[in-house]
């Protein structure tokens, strides 16, 4: 769970997001990305390691430049892992183990509150 945690992590950040999404498209330069987004040299380049340490995007130097494509392959693979996540059941998630126990220790209620307090129709 703590990879599909991490990749949801880092694109929850607007900027890598939109980044992620231009280089999906194609392959583009620092300088293209500093100039669509509005942001600093540096600012992308700490977003794109961020990007390349969870595998989603390749670099290609040229010289002084530094070009930035995804690898469609993995960031498909991380979204079917977050969606596989999603769909398993509780009990089949070693890291849900806790929260699963505690769950099997409150006894359903028909008709009872929250609190645990009878409700009354």
């Amino acid at each position: 769970m703590d990879a599909e945690i991490n990749f949801l992590r880092i694109l929850a950040d607007p900027t890598r997001l939109k980044l992620l999404k231009l280089v999906l498209r194609e392959e583009l330069c620092v300088c293209e990305l500093v100039e669509i987004l509005r942001i600093t040299q540096p600012a992308v380049s700490q977003h794109m390691v961020k990007l390349k340490l969870l595998g989603l995007v390749r670099e290609r130097r040229a010289g002084l430049w530094t070009y930035y494509r995804a690898d469609h392959a993995k960031v498909e693979a991380a979204l079917e892992r977050v969606v596989n996540l999603l769909h398993a059941d509780v009990e089949e998630l070693p890291d849900m183990a806790p929260e699963w126990q505690r769950r099997q220790q409150i006894a359903p209620g028909a008709g009872r509150s929250c609190l645990g307090e009878a409700v009354s129709n």
